[in-house]
């Protein structure tokens, strides 16, 4: 392994290098080798359908490391690569006298968070499309901590409930999971964009499906929390223009939901602000859409009075 070398240094302001530390956290291996004077290695082992992110990997990375494939002790077959390299080890992992352990690194995820952990979803977490039409996004891990922080960074960043991991005793794994709205708002945010380049290519066409033949972000997010087959209530006129009733759950924070709709689509450009209704028992917010970020909306054209 010593022939190769690594040509790009990392750099924690590069979308694409901070979702490969992200992968890295999640689906790649520190591994001791057997000479103690030996440097640890990365490895990486996964299904072969899944190769391409090895070479994307490369790219990122700068390897020159050729990617191998071989049938597991399953008898899977499976792709693996793995090189040397002290500074992304020291990016990616800690290790003391008690084992290895992962670092979940602050230091970027200010302005790069959705990359991370959308490394981490590509490695360790699954969208699951319901045959009755629901879609839940489940991410487990074996460490509880970084479960629980990906769980603090989702709402954080989108203004969603905090999410407990809950322990998976047979598996010895922590597991969290957003279903139906919030998983469309979640997938949404990490999936969405220009990222074809620094994704798995397998979740990354889940996203798709999500929302339809829509051609932008703004778009995009629109189908997640409304609906791809079309809104369910028809919007209201107010002040030319558009508030959209919600399906919610008899329990919903509906202000808290409108402030997380509300900063996912500044995200876009697009003012959204949350309004109150008072209809006697029933005291709910909604989010509206003000005139001039209507016409933004394909879906919301059509309603637009004048």
């Amino acid at each position: 392994m010593g022939k190769y070398k690594v040509l790009n240094s990392p750099d924690v302001s590069k979308s694409e290098m901070v979702w490969a530390f992200g992968f890295t956290a999640a689906d790649g291996s520190l591994v001791k080798p057997n000479r103690h004077k030996d440097p640890n290695f990365i490895s990486y082992h996964i299904n072969q359908k899944d190769e391409d992110v090895l070479y994307k990997i490369k790219d990122i990375f700068g390897l020159e490391h050729p990617v191998h494939r071989h049938l597991n002790n399953q008898g899977r077959k499976t792709s693996y690569m793995s090189f040397t390299d002290s500074r992304y080890e020291n990016y990616v992992f800690n290790t003391d006298n008690l084992g290895i352990k992962f670092k979940f690194p602050t230091y970027f995820l200010e302005y790069n968070t959705r990359h991370y952990l959308r490394g981490l979803v590509d490695g360790d977490g699954c969208i699951h499309h319901r045959k009755r039409g629901g879609i839940m996004l489940v991410f487990i891990n074996e460490y509880e901590w970084i479960v629980k922080d990906f769980s603090y960074c989702v709402s954080k960043h989108l203004g969603l409930g905090f999410k407990v991991p809950k322990k998976v005793e047979k598996d010895h794994i922590w597991r969290i999971q957003y279903e139906a709205r919030e998983a469309r708002m979640v997938i949404w945010w990490l999936y969405h964009g220009d990222i074809s380049h620094m994704s798995l290519g397998r979740k990354r066409d889940e996203y798709l499906k999500l929302v339809f033949e829509h051609d932008n972000p703004a778009n995009q997010l629109f189908c997640a929390i409304f609906g791809r087959d079309g809104l369910r209530y028809r919007p209201v006129n107010v002040n030319g223009g558009l508030y959209i009733p919600l399906s919610c759950a008899p329990n919903t924070d509906t202000l808290k939901l409108c402030q997380a709709i509300s900063r996912m689509f500044y995200m876009c450009n697009i003012i959204v602000q949350p309004i109150f209704k008072n209809k006697g028992y029933y005291k709910y917010y909604v989010p509206y859409f003000p005139r001039e970020y209507v016409s933004s909306i394909k879906m919301l054209r059509p309603f637009l009075e004048g």
